[in-house]
């Protein structure tokens, strides 16, 4: 069973390395890549920047977009 604390370091990672790997894609920003990428509000994006992403499959379709293998996130 995962520890909590755990669980809330990883979807910090996840949420520092999104931030990061959109500013090194070709969206550059949070909005760009909200509107262009996702289609979904940028509000959305900044959510995942600081919670994480909880979801696989979001997780996924968001690697998919950025260019990225999911397991990126983790590291």
């Amino acid at each position: 069973m995962t520890n909590n604390n755990e669980s809330i370091l990883t979807l910090n990672k996840i949420g520092q390395n999104l931030k990061k790997f959109i500013k090194n894609s070709k969206f550059k920003t949070q909005e760009n890549f909200a509107y262009n990428g996702m289609f979904v509000d940028e509000r959305t994006v900044r959510s995942w920047i600081r919670n994480g992403i909880n979801k696989i499959d979001v997780l996924i379709e968001v690697a998919q977009v950025l260019d990225k293998n999911f397991m990126e996130f983790f590291n």
